[in-house]
């Protein structure tokens, strides 16, 4: 006889929802990482090989705190029948809440004088939310009903949540990231916060932070995590020459007295040709970055100069490219479909921890994949990734996802990946553009999943929305119609036409003879009236995409709003598609 136990850890969306920066999104991300391997590790301790999920291949290394392997907030494992569960639970939840304090302890180590002590570890306790249930079976016949049993009980143990109310502090600003909490500033004027804090803090105007908003931002010390402007500049900086290339990283070595950030190659060998910010590629952010106060004239006049050197250097930059920096970038989220399903047809412990480890196994080669697209990985867990990406690598990144999912999920029938695609502008608020990949997950995964859904939003709008089925190649369709776009096969004006000849046939009566014939003999007219530029193979190519995707006249508003994304892209840049893919 054994017990199967259930854990969840939270609060998700109070760790990872409040973000203003990158920096916030990544720690958050790896505060719960951190949390539930903890937890992990205690049972590993506990009950050597009793982990099924997450099941790690050398618990007594990956599972160290700040160790590179990533854990989700759901645990399950297997303890021994004569153990008390309830109380060995209550082991596990001491463990998480020790490994949150850990972290925060740190930042309060850090933030030293700077923050009201008291009013810190009074905001520490109760952070963590922990959920458990378990049940018996005695053997692998009985393992899937225990499963089952443990998922209905801990799902209804979340929704049944208990916390005491919050007693706020009258006249203490509120966290800027969440709202719920009082600020932990001693003096609540950020511009008065010490220079060495507020350097590694980089808070900005008027900011203020909670117990959980400094812990992110102080917690894992001074590492780093590129900006949405680096992302968005890399869409630019990929395709450049190495003998430009070279010359911008000369000028912008000097910017760093200034503040300007310095990527690490040891942490993000992606951005090795030019590891800084990106926000020095856009004159109008120039701004952000200014000499110290503590610089004397002489130091003030040479830094200066070099800000000068690097817009001329820019600006030559520009000019010899066929593109400019774009403000646009990505945000990717990809779910698994299917998988409760999957699971359900797992009839024994062993069977599930093979899935759990092939889980593993994708997660690790989706850091390899963000990677290789100049991307920066937020959080790979199970079936979940979180990236932000250029946007003229977003498509091929998520097919690259998808390829790797479906081989790791060869062995159990179902699962596939479905992957949203957000891409907004740099400057719109870091939970907008969350905000945006999510609305686009959502929609991959309607009505039949494994689907790929781009939203492009420009600035201020709910932007265009395009959803396909991966088994109709969008990735292809997209590289060929950004490639047709940049050799001036396509004209600007094509998906307006389409979206009026779409509105023009939407008033035709159901079921009318021939319409379908018409609307692909308009739009195909269109394309060989509109498009001098384009050959008899691209030609070819649009015929056989019309008669294959127009069957009613939404279809023709998708084909334009595909088209609108496609023609973005095709201003950003080329299309990056790295040499070996997944």
């Amino acid at each position: 006889m054994s017990q199967l136990l259930g854990i969840a850890i939270g609060p998700v969306q109070g760790f990872i929802a409040s973000a203003r920066r990158t920096r916030d999104l990544w720690s958050g991300s790896r505060l719960i990482s951190e949390v539930s391997k903890a937890v992990a590790k205690k049972i590993a301790g506990s009950f050597p090989g009793g982990l099924i999920f997450p099941n790690p291949v050398d618990p007594s290394g990956e599972l160290e705190p700040d160790s590179d392997y990533l854990v989700s907030n759901i645990l399950l494992c297997v303890i021994s029948d004569g153990v008390d569960a309830a109380r060995f639970s209550a082991d596990c939840e001491f463990a998480a809440i020790g490994a949150w304090e850990a972290v925060a302890n740190r930042a309060l180590s850090d933030a030293g004088a700077a923050i009201d002590e008291a009013r810190f570890l009074r905001q520490m306790k109760g952070v963590v939310e922990y959920y458990a249930a378990w049940a018996s079976f005695s053997s692998d016949a009985e393992y899937p009903n225990a499963r089952q049993a443990v998922n209905t009980a801990l799902s209804a143990r979340k929704a049944c949540r208990d916390f005491a109310a919050w007693d706020g502090e009258a006249g203490v600003p509120k966290s800027s990231l969440g709202g719920e909490r009082e600020s932990v500033w001693r003096r609540f004027e950020v511009e008065r916060l010490p220079k060495r804090f507020k350097a590694q803090l980089r808070p900005s105007r008027g900011e203020q932070l909670d117990c959980i908003g400094l812990t992110k931002r102080l917690g894992f010390g001074n590492r780093q995590f590129p900006s949405v402007s680096r992302l968005a500049a890399e869409s630019w900086l990929m395709h450049l020459p190495p003998r430009t290339l070279a010359e911008l990283r000369e000028a912008a070595d000097p910017l760093r007295a200034g503040g300007l950030v310095y990527l690490r190659e040891a942490r993000f060998p992606q951005f090795r040709h030019f590891p800084y910010d990106g926000s020095i590629c856009y004159p109008e952010r120039m701004g952000e970055i200014e000499p110290t106060e503590d610089m004397d004239r002489e130091s003030q006049a040479r830094w200066e100069e070099a800000k000068a050197n690097w817009k001329n250097v820019l600006e030559r930059s520009k000019r010899g490219s066929k593109a400019t920096p774009s403000p646009y970038m990505a945000v990717l989220l990809a779910d698994g479909d299917r998988m409760g399903a999957a699971i359900s047809s797992i009839m024994s412990a062993h069977e599930h921890r093979d899935f759990s480890r092939a889980l593993a196994g994708f997660a690790g080669e989706a850091r390899e994949i963000v990677e290789a697209h100049h991307g920066a990985l937020v959080f790979a867990g199970g079936d979940d990734v979180l990236a932000l990406v250029p946007a003229n690598a977003a498509i091929a990144c998520a097919g690259s996802l998808r390829r790797a999912f479906l081989r790791m999920m060869t062995q159990w029938t179902g699962p596939t990946l479905s992957v949203g695609i957000g891409i907004g502008h740099s400057m719109e608020d870091l939970e907008d553009l969350l905000q945006l990949a999510r609305r686009a997950e959502k929609t991959a995964k309607h009505p039949d999943r494994d689907g790929l859904a781009v939203i492009y939003a420009p600035r201020g709008q709910r932007g265009r929305e395009v959803r396909r089925r991966w088994i109709a190649m969008p990735e292809d369709e997209y590289f060929e119609m950004v490639a047709h776009y940049r050799g001036g096969a396509i004209p600007d004006k094509a998906a307006y036409q389409l979206e009026k000849m779409a509105e023009h046939y939407r008033g035709w009566p159901t079921g009318a003879p021939n319409l379908v014939d018409a609307m692909r003999a308009d739009a195909g007219r269109l394309f060989q009236r509109k498009t001098g530029g384009m050959n008899d193979a691209q030609s070819e190519w649009w015929l056989q995409l019309l008669r294959s995707r127009i069957i009613e006249a939404d279809d023709l508003s998708v084909l334009a709003n595909q088209l609108v994304v496609a023609r973005h892209l095709s201003q950003i840049g080329e299309t990056f598609r790295p040499a070996v893919v997944s």
